[in-house]
């Protein structure tokens, strides 16, 4: 079991940059509250500190932890607007699936000349996709375009992708589960 989960993990090269100094602004949260994406965000900054990648996290919840490179951005609509368009990272990382935020998101960036990244933790995008009209769905394909990189967390997810155009060399499926930090093993943590 273990063998097959390593092989569905890509290598650091295929989801990341090849230029460590500039990856990304990644609108988030981290724990507290404890739940899947938090803590895959907070397991992810573990893994980019592990591998020597710079970031900056844009923490939704209005945190600030300078030694990990956490800047608060509030949800208040100037402040995040405002983070969207001047965060000086050459590559978005957004962990949402939002549709109307994802074509915020992706239009900004591609003005602006940035690479976007976008992890799918869930099958809500393909939902409301298929709610969506025509025009809608157009308007839709073309964002998802514009997305440089997707981290799937089922082959489901990559399989809608490629259905509504996206190039399979772009989609990477790799299990939500990131391994836990040394810290997070600590039993006093128990």
């Amino acid at each position: 079991m273990k063998a097959e989960r390593k092989k569905s993990i890509p290598k650091k090269s295929s989801l990341f940059p090849q230029n460590k100094n500039t990856i990304s602004g990644v609108p988030s949260a981290l724990p507290p509250p404890f739940g899947g994406v938090t803590v895959h965000i907070d397991r992810l900054l573990h893994l980019l500190e592990k591998e020597g990648i710079t970031y900056t996290l844009y923490e939704l919840a209005g945190k600030r932890i300078p030694q990990r490179h956490v800047v608060p951005c509030r949800r208040r609509a100037f402040t995040f607007l405002y983070r969207l368009l001047s965060f000086p990272e050459a590559v978005a990382n957004f962990h949402t699936s939002s549709i109307k935020a994802l074509f915020l998101f992706t239009t900004i960036c591609a003005f602006r000349g940035k690479k976007v990244f976008l992890t799918l933790h869930s099958e809500r995008p393909i939902r409301e996709y298929n709610d969506l009209g025509n025009r809608r769905q157009c308007m839709y394909r073309a964002c998802m375009l514009r997305v440089a990189r997707f981290l799937c967390v089922s082959d489901s997810i990559a399989v809608w992708l490629q259905s509504i155009g996206v190039a399979s060399h772009r989609i990477t499926v790799a299990p939500a589960f990131l391994p836990p930090s040394s810290e997070e093993m600590d039993h006093e943590n128990f």
